[in-house]
């Protein structure tokens, strides 16, 4: 048997073999593997880590039961997997978990059945279940090779079923109104938007150092972690030009500070109720009009992808169909007169 000399370890002896066991005040758990290997040092590792978010712990904060959902949450952020998520997808996967611990934080996970798992999808919208069960499956997925459970009660639940939310296309009347004297507050955002096809976090939080004069640079998609650079056509570069470059950022609320998006959001659908514009006029849109305008000149799903950073070509060959429908349509038809089917 190999030297142990690790905090908290017990070893023990019965019917003439050793056991260890991570024993910290009140909590006793036995450690898996042959003492001394990399099965046990993991193990151990996991029930140290178990023990430590607990001793870190407010003192009015719930206990933290090990084998729990609220254990396996701690011991999840603080893995190396955690650490290597965006910030937005770390709170996103907070969003969904952390609501349930008051409620659910100590029940065992290696109980937890699968209907457990389709009431709280049940519970919540289609879009919100989805993610809900894509949190969950990862979650189970990694404790399975770390002894947490054995099989993920997640297996086989299928996504609810939705139709995703539509943005639709700008007309160039709505972007004549939102880029007009009566939206001076979001013009540059707008144009911004529709001439690199960015999404609203990644155009807010554009720093001037990104724009050369020629070209824009999004070093990192806050979404895909993509780099896109994007040459700017006269329209945003005079816009670029003529501002006033108050902050680091480019796009500033009126008293020179960075946008938050939710403010940036509220302003956004103010003015477009004060220039008489439809609800589903959506700044997400400006994303879908960027990518349209392309398809329509003529570019390529790759060509379109290269400027809004889009992984997946599909998103974008929607585009592009739906732009050309009609050349494509007439185009099938004019086959079809061409080839008719000879008669049986």
């Amino acid at each position: 048997m190999a030297k142990i000399d690790l905090p908290y370890v017990q070893i023990c002896r019965a019917k003439g073999r050793s056991y260890a066991y991570y024993r910290r005040g009140a909590l006793r758990t036995r450690i898996d593997g042959e003492i001394g290997s990399s099965e046990f040092l993991a193990a151990y590792r996991d029930a140290h880590t178990q023990a430590e978010a607990q001793a870190r712990t407010a003192p009015d904060a719930p206990k933290v039961v090990p084998g729990t959902l609220r254990a396996l949450w701690l011991s999840y952020k603080t893995s190396s997997e955690w650490k290597a998520l965006k910030r937005l997808t770390q709170v996103g996967y907070a969003q969904m978990i952390e609501p349930l611990l008051p409620r659910f934080g100590d029940a065992p996970i290696s109980d937890m059945p699968p209907k457990w798992i389709q009431r709280r999808m049940d519970e919540m919208a289609p879009p919100r279940a989805n993610h809900f069960l894509a949190v969950m499956r990862l979650l189970l997925n990694w404790s399975i090779p770390r002894g947490w459970i054995k099989t993920s009660p997640a297996t086989g639940i299928k996504r609810a079923k939705h139709k995703p939310k539509s943005y639709r296309i700008w007309t160039d009347a709505e972007v004549a109104a939102m880029t007009g004297p009566g939206a001076a507050l979001i013009m540059l955002p707008v144009l911004l938007a529709l001439h690199t096809g960015q999404r609203l976090g990644d155009v807010l939080r554009l720093p001037w150092s990104a724009y050369d004069g020629t070209a824009i640079t999004v070093a990192a998609q806050s979404k895909t972690g993509v780099r896109v650079v994007v040459p700017v056509m006269a329209e945003l570069r005079a816009a670029l030009d003529a501002a006033e470059r108050r902050a680091v950022v480019i796009c500033t609320r009126r008293d020179g500070h960075a946008w938050k998006a939710d403010h940036f959001k509220k302003v956004f659908a103010a003015t477009r109720a004060a220039l008489g514009m439809p609800a589903d006029l959506h700044f997400h849109g400006l994303r879908h009009s960027a990518a349209a305008r392309m398809a329509e000149a003529g570019c390529s799903p790759h060509e379109i992808a290269a400027v809004t950073g889009h992984k997946s070509l599909s998103m974008v060959s929607r585009y592009t169909t739906q732009t050309r429908q009609e050349e494509l349509a007439s185009a099938a038809i004019t086959r079809l007169k061409n080839n008719p089917r000879k008669p049986l």
